[in-house]
């Protein structure tokens, strides 16, 4: 599985990041907290957000990310200006 990317703008990002955080950290702590399953933030000067999912972190909610409107990465991606969340 690649790596994954969604973008999050408008009044509701904050409100569907919190929701997507909160899927992943129920199946990260249900899948035994593995180290490999990263998920990194960016917030943007207009208030968008960018995420970036681990291949680990994307296979434990995959079908939430495609929901949301995910796009697969061509390989890992630069994360200069994101911070990793910590769970």
């Amino acid at each position: 599985m690649p790596w994954y990317r969604i973008e999050m703008s408008g009044y509701v990002a904050q409100q569907r990041a919190t929701g997507l955080i909160t899927e992943f950290s129920k199946a990260h702590i249900s899948a035994g907290a593995p180290q490999e399953a990263r998920v990194y933030h960016c917030k943007l000067p207009g208030g968008d957000h960018i995420y970036y999912f681990s291949p680990e972190a994307a296979a434990m909610v995959e079908s939430l990310l495609r929901q949301l409107g995910a796009t697969a990465c061509s390989g890992e991606p630069d994360l200069a200006g994101f911070r990793l969340i910590k769970l």
